[in-house]
């Protein structure tokens, strides 16, 4: 290279960088130099953007709206991209255009800005505890480095060790009707003499989702100050002691003489039709299974997912009393903040029992608190008494040699520790029962009857032979309201009444299958439709099978239960106004109209 010697050396580098530009920018056509300037402009709107949150980021994301993070200009160039500008963008391609431009943010601004997706690594974590899956999302740029989760982690647990009181994490809304979970989490580490494990109980706010602006947060989130530390030490916040006084009995209840039969037999009509298009689809089937059945025939229905928040646990045991107390305590603290007149708490039987005692004792504390038992270990007693009923009586066998359960899990699905298998299992056996009298009741009820009533059967199946081709919410109430279906229907609840009652005790005996597995399927029914008087009148039914097969706990507190909830109209007409609306179970998806849980 040849250069003056009255140039310097640094002028020197200047002068060839810029002759460099200057030769890259005469190569350039027309079409580079724009996308040059507009490279140059995106850049210069994300270099000008604002940090959606603060440290430490996690607790303030579920406020943000996604389309407001996003630069306008990196929004409008991604869209062009992914669909042509006169195509209708669908729910998919906007997911991607967010995620790449959530990529393009987090890269131009070198980290600085972190967005939602980039938060990720904590979930990874959660749910594998693998360090290196969380090292390579980020050396692809799609989530923070796992020493950046560590400073996170360690700054939330120092909030939270300041805080005095219960924190209601910001997304909880006010003034909107609030659910709350509990339940016990237990990690039973490997100790040397098995004590030392870790015992806990956590709870979830569960809401209903608002349309249109959403009400100011009860509990605005706050910044902290970023220290980088990666540990702390640890705080003993023992919980409040409870102090036993002699036990309290529940009171004296009203008695509300309700009639949900009605509710009941809708149930088991739906339940025949399914069982009777399925056979009379069988050389080609194409009706789904119960639930899938069930989804199909709700179609028409409008759902949103609720809004679900997991609340900071309470480090106890639950089946320690100040456990019990503090959760009352916080419900009720919750209670107040959001400005409800009362809450509901959920609980399964064994913590039900030990929060009730304590809500008798302390009616005026804890009077705006209703108690709730989940439905899920509900449904695993119900599986049991249909296991310790039938197992010996042939459903064992049945089950292994059909196939329907391996001999290895029949027994835990039989005691009601399988709940996926046992509900196949017995919904299946429940269908083939159904099939088996239906055989009888048409061969039956073709030799007796007369013409006419011959004629309007086969109007009815061919009707139910419909739903083959169309099955929809609007295709099945209409075929329930014809008069040949509801003949229909009504002779074979007739059949099956002669057969629990006037046809021997074997056929008694099998008969009470059917009916304790349409029981089971009515609790499942009544959740996942949110039907709240099929739910009352589920409960009711289910009490003498908990006293004659000796689920005492069950037994014991399941009439309580029944009693209070049918007195809510006059104690908690509120809570009663959400229940029949379908609020005392959660709505999961947005897609299955069959999905409450």
């Amino acid at each position: 290279m040849i250069y003056p010697d009255t140039l310097s050396m640094d002028d020197l580098v200047v002068e060839i960088y810029e002759l460099r530009r200057q030769l890259l920018a005469g190569s350039c056509t027309e079409s580079d130099r724009e996308t040059m300037k507009t490279a140059r402009r995106i850049r210069s709107d994300i270099k000008d953007m604002k940090s959606p949150c603060s440290f430490p980021y996690v607790s303030q994301f579920s406020a943000i709206e996604n389309d407001t993070e996003i630069p306008q200009s990196l929004q409008l160039l991604l869209s062009n991209i992914i669909t042509s500008a006169t195509d209708r963008i669908t729910n998919q391609q906007l997911l991607r255009t967010k995620s790449i431009a959530a990529d393009v943010i987090y890269a131009a601004s070198s980290g600085r800005i972190k967005m939602q997706k980039h938060v990720l690594p904590f979930g990874i974590k959660s749910l594998t505890g693998n360090v290196e899956l969380i090292h390579i999302l980020n050396r692809l740029g799609h989530g923070i480095a796992y020493s950046q989760l560590l400073d996170i982690e360690t700054a939330i647990a120092m909030q939270q060790q300041q805080q005095n009181t219960p924190v209601i994490p910001a997304n909880v809304l006010p003034n909107i009707f609030t659910t709350i979970a509990w339940d016990n989490i237990d990690n039973c580490e490997e100790t040397l003499t098995g004590a030392g494990t870790s015992h806990r109980v956590n709870g979830i706010a569960i809401q209903c989702t608002v349309q249109g602006p959403q009400p100011c947060s009860a509990m605005q989130p706050t910044g902290i100050s970023r220290t980088r530390c990666r540990s702390l030490q640890a705080v003993d916040l023992p919980l409040p002691s409870y102090t036993a006084v002699a036990r309290v009995g529940p009171g004296k209840c009203d008695v509300v003489d309700a009639d949900y039969g009605a509710f009941a037999s809708a149930s088991f009509r739906s339940n025949l039709i399914w069982a009777l298009s399925r056979h009379l689809s069988s050389e080609k089937q194409s009706v789904p299974s119960w639930t899938g059945f069930n989804i199909r025939t709700r179609s028409d229905q409008n759902v949103t997912a609720d809004h679900i928040v997991y609340l900071p646990p309470v480090d106890g045991p639950a089946s320690s009393m100040a456990t019990v107390w503090e959760l009352l305590n916080r419900s009720v603290h919750i209670q107040k903040q959001l400005g409800l007149s009362s809450v509901v708490c959920v609980f399964d039987q064994a913590l039900y029992a030990k929060v009730a005692e304590v809500v008798w004792t302390h009616k005026d504390k804890f009077s705006t608190v209703v108690l709730c038992l989940g439905v899920f270990h509900t449904i695993c007693t119900l599986l049991r008494i249909i296991g310790k009923r039938f197992a010996d009586a042939g459903l064992r066998d049945l089950m292994i040699e059909t196939g329907l359960v391996a001999m290895g899990s029949v027994a835990a699905v039989l005691e009601g520790r399988h709940y996926n298998r046992g509900m196949r299992a017995h919904k299946m056996v429940y269908e083939g029962m159904l099939r088996l009298a239906w055989k009888h009741f048409h061969d039956n009820f073709q030799a007796v009857s007369s013409d006419a009533d011959r004629l309007t059967m086969a109007d009815a199946l061919y009707n139910i032979s419909q739903l083959n081709e169309d099955l929809c919410e609007s295709q099945m109430c209409s075929i329930l309201q014809l008069e040949s279906v509801q003949f229909l229907i009504t002779q074979f609840e007739s059949f099956l009444n002669v057969i629990r009652t006037a046809n021997g005790q074997l056929s008694a005996f099998w008969m009470s299958y059917v009916d304790v597995v349409n029981l089971m399927l009515d609790l499942v029914r009544a959740s996942r439709e949110g039907n709240w008087n099929l739910h009352m009148n589920s409960i009711r039914m289910l009490i003498p099978w908990c006293f004659a097969y000796d689920h005492s706990n069950y037994a014991r507190y399941s009439p309580v239960y029944l009693a209070h909830m049918a007195n809510l109209l006059q104690q908690h007409p509120d809570v009663h106004r959400e229940f029949e609306a379908g609020s005392f179970s959660v709505q999961l998806s947005d897609c299955n109209q069959f999905g409450r849980e």
